[in-house]
C-alpha cells in the first residue's frame, strides 16, 4: 500500500498488501484532507471542490503544492477520469503554474488502474514518486521523554545552502 506522485512536471496509493477497502478509503480521505493545508499556507492560495475533484492551489508556482485530487463519487470510466483531469488542468493552465495530481490507485476501476501511468502520461503527467502510506488504529504514547524541539531562523548562507540542498534532494527539485 503506497502513495505515488505523478507530476506535470502526481500521488497514487497502491494496495499491495490486500488492505481492506475501508482502510484504503480512510487513507485516501486523510490524504485529501491533509493536502488542503497547501491552499492556506501562503495566504494567496485557494481550494475548490467541483465535479469530482478537489483543486488545491498554493498560490505559488510549485507543482507539489498545487494539487488535484479525485473526490467522490469515485471515477467510473476513462471519460470520467479524463474530464476530471481536464478540469484540474484548466485551472492550473489558466494560472500558468505547475501542478500535480495525487490519487489512490486502488480506488480506480481495474481497467484504469492497470493503465493509470499511460492515462496520466497522455495528459503530460509523469510518475514522480511512490511513497508508503500508513494506517494505525491507535498510536501508543511515547516510550521515553521526547527531546525539546528547538526552532531557529536560518541566519547564515552556509546553513541556508545546506537546507536548500537537503530539500532539493528530498523533493527531487
Amino acid at each position: 500500500f503506497a502513495l505515488i506522485l505523478l507530476t506535470n512536471p502526481s500521488t497514487l496509493c497502491c494496495n499491495r498488501r490486500g488492505m481492506p477497502e475501508s482502510e484504503v478509503v480512510a487513507v485516501d480521505e486523510n490524504l485529501r484532507e491533509a493536502m488542503r493545508f497547501f491552499g492556506h499556507a501562503t495566504g494567496h492560495g485557494c481550494i475548490y471542490d467541483h465535479a469530482g475533484i478537489t483543486v488545491v492551489d498554493s498560490g505559488i508556482d510549485y507543482a507539489v503544492f498545487n494539487i488535484s485530487l479525485f473526490t467522490v463519487p469515485r471515477v467510473t470510466s476513462r471519460l470520467d477520469f479524463d474530464e476530471r483531469l481536464a478540469n484540474s488542468e484548466a485551472h492550473f493552465e489558466k494560472r500558468r503554474v505547475r501542478w500535480s495530481h495525487w490519487v489512490c490507485l486502488d480506488l480506480l476501476p481495474l481497467p484504469l488502474r492497470v493503465r493509470a501511468d499511460d492515462v496520466f502520461r497522455a495528459r503530460g503527467l509523469r510518475r514522480l514518486t511512490e511513497a508508503p502510506a500508513m494506517i494505525a488504529p491507535r498510536l501508543l504514547p511515547p516510550a521515553r521523554a521526547l527531546p525539546h524541539i528547538r526552532w531557529r531562523a536560518v541566519a547564515d548562507a552556509e546553513t541556508r545552502i545546506a537546507f536548500a540542498h537537503i530539500t532539493s534532494m528530498s523533493f527531487e527539485i
